[in-house]
C-alpha cells in the first residue's frame, strides 16, 4: 500500500513539473511570437492607385459583385499574412482566383452588350472593363509585395498568373473595337486608367530591387513586371498622347 501510495506521489510530481514546463514553454513561444510578428510585404507601403470612377452608369451588378469579392478575398490573404496565418491566405488567394476569373468572364460578357435601361443610351461595357481593370491592378498591386519576406507556397504565382494574363486578354477585346464605332465609347475610360500601369511597374520593380525574395519568387515577379510592362505600352499606344 505504501509503495503504491509513494508511486503515486512521484507519478503527481512528474505531471506537475512536465505542465510547468510546458506552459512556461508555450508562454515564450507566445511572447516570441508577439514580439516578432512575421516580415511579410515590408514594401507594400504605398497604396494602390484608384482609377475614377466612371461618371456613366455604374457596372451592373454580375461585374460589381465578383470584383467586391475579388477584393475582399486579397485583403483577408494580406491580413493572414500579416498574422502568419499562411494556411488561410492560401485558401483566401484561392477565393481570390475564383472572383478573378468570374470578374473577367462577366466583364468580358459586358464588352458590345446594349445599356440595361431601354431608356439609355450607355452601355455597360465601358464601366464594366473600368471595374475588372481596376480590380485586376489591386490584386498586383496587393499580392507582389507578399514575396517579400515569403519563402512558403501559398498561391502567390497562381494568383499573380491569372490577373495579368485575363487582363491582357481583356486588353486585347478592347483595342481591336473600331475608334470609330463601338471602341470609341472605351477611349476617355481606358485613357483614365493609364496611370495604374505607371505605378504597377514601379511597385515591380522596387520588390525586385529591394525586397527579400528567393530565386523563383524573383523569377515570377520579373514574368509578371514584362506582362505589365507590355500591358502598359499596348494601353499607351491605344489611348495615351490626348488631343
Amino acid at each position: 500500500m505504501r509503495s503504491s501510495f509513494q508511486s503515486a506521489v512521484r507519478a503527481l510530481v512528474v505531471a506537475t513539473a512536465l505542465a510547468t514546463v510546458g506552459l512556461a514553454c508555450s508562454s515564450a513561444f507566445a511572447q516570441q511570437a508577439a514580439a516578432a510578428p512575421p516580415e511579410i510585404g515590408r514594401v507594400a507601403h504605398a497604396p494602390a492607385f484608384r482609377p475614377p470612377e466612371s461618371d456613366a452608369t455604374p457596372p451592373p451588378p454580375s461585374v460589381a459583385r465578383p470584383v467586391k469579392r475579388a477584393k475582399r478575398s486579397v485583403r483577408n490573404a494580406v491580413a493572414h499574412c500579416a498574422q502568419g496565418r499562411f494556411g488561410r491566405a492560401a485558401l483566401s488567394l484561392y477565393n481570390a482566383r475564383v472572383w478573378i476569373a468570374r470578374a473577367h468572364k462577366a466583364g468580358m460578357a459586358q464588352i458590345g452588350a446594349p445599356p440595361t435601361d431601354p431608356e439609355s443610351d450607355e452601355a455597360p461595357g465601358p464601366p464594366s472593363v473600368i471595374a475588372v481593370f481596376g480590380m485586376e491592378h489591386f490584386v498586383v498591386m496587393r499580392v507582389a509585395p507578399l514575396y517579400d519576406g515569403m519563402d512558403r507556397f501559398i498561391g502567390l504565382k497562381k494568383t499573380l498568373y491569372l490577373t495579368v494574363t485575363k487582363r491582357m486578354r481583356m486588353l486585347k477585346r478592347i483595342v481591336a473595337l473600331d475608334p470609330e464605332g463601338a471602341g470609341g465609347d472605351y477611349a476617355d475610360g481606358m485613357a483614365d486608367t493609364l496611370p495604374i500601369y505607371d505605378a504597377e511597374v514601379a511597385r515591380l520593380t522596387q520588390i525586385l530591387q529591394t525586397g527579400r525574395l528567393t530565386s523563383g519568387a524573383r523569377t515570377t515577379l520579373g514574368v509578371v513586371l514584362d506582362w505589365s510592362q507590355q500591358t502598359r505600352a499596348i494601353a499607351n499606344a491605344a489611348y495615351g498622347g490626348g488631343e
